[in-house]
């Protein structure tokens, strides 16, 4: 088992996050490896009945499905009707390399791909890729898990300067266009601590993890 740090992707609702990556040896005596990614989403309002829905659809043969909705139409159909979450998406590897160096730009799309179907918002911190070894896909090979949004270390002395020298120079007064970038820069922040505040527990599940040996 290792534990490596990523550069920034694509994840989630907020892309410009870097991941911390877990891999587990036990993926080099597999192949091929089939499994699923399993997406621990948040449970906003319509998540929980759209999970349903798909668990239910998996169910049935629909006809004239894309290649992403059968990827989560066959990772559904493992899911626990009696607790929908997480979401399951269904991917097939030749062997561990193919997995450790699969792309997960392609997860964020296949996610972007369902919320248009779907019409909500799904947002995730963390991604396991469960390996069927005969008994159902729940043998973790691979978890990316993203880091929380920071603004540096703190609040430095650098910062704290330029902040007194700014104070310095008045009230802002800003016109209405500056005034609107204004507002989306702080909902955007509001919205990354937001994330970080719900996703707070998964860091403790994740090294919980990273220390069984």
């Amino acid at each position: 088992m290792r534990s490596i740090l990523s550069q920034k992707v694509a994840m989630s609702s907020f892309p410009s996050r870097q991941l911390e990556v877990w891999q587990s040896s036990l993926a080099e005596s597999i192949a091929p490896i089939s499994g699923v990614f399993s997406f621990q989403v948040v449970q906003t309002v319509m998540v929980p009945q759209t999970l349903q829905f798909l668990i239910e659809n998996a169910l049935q043969r629909l006809q004239g499905l894309g290649d992403v909705m059968i990827g989560f139409m066959a990772g559904m159909r493992y899911a626990d009707q009696r607790n929908p979450c997480p979401l399951l998406y269904w991917k097939r590897f030749q062997n561990a390399a193919e997995l450790f160096s699969f792309d997960i730009e392609i997860l964020s799309d296949a996610i972007s791909q369902l919320e248009l179907h779907t019409d909500i918002n799904l947002t995730y911190a963390q991604v396991t890729y469960l390996a069927d070894v005969g008994s159902g896909p729940n043998l973790p090979l691979l978890i990316l898990r993203r880091l929380p949004f920071t603004r540096g270390v703190g609040f430095e002395i650098e910062e704290r300067t330029e902040v007194n020298k700014s104070f310095q120079q008045g009230d802002f007064n800003l016109r209405e266009k500056v005034r609107v970038v204004q507002q989306h820069y702080s909902t955007g922040m509001a919205l990354f601590a937001g994330e970080d505040s719900v996703f707070g527990a998964y860091r403790r599940s994740f090294h919980a993890i990273l220390s069984v040996r």
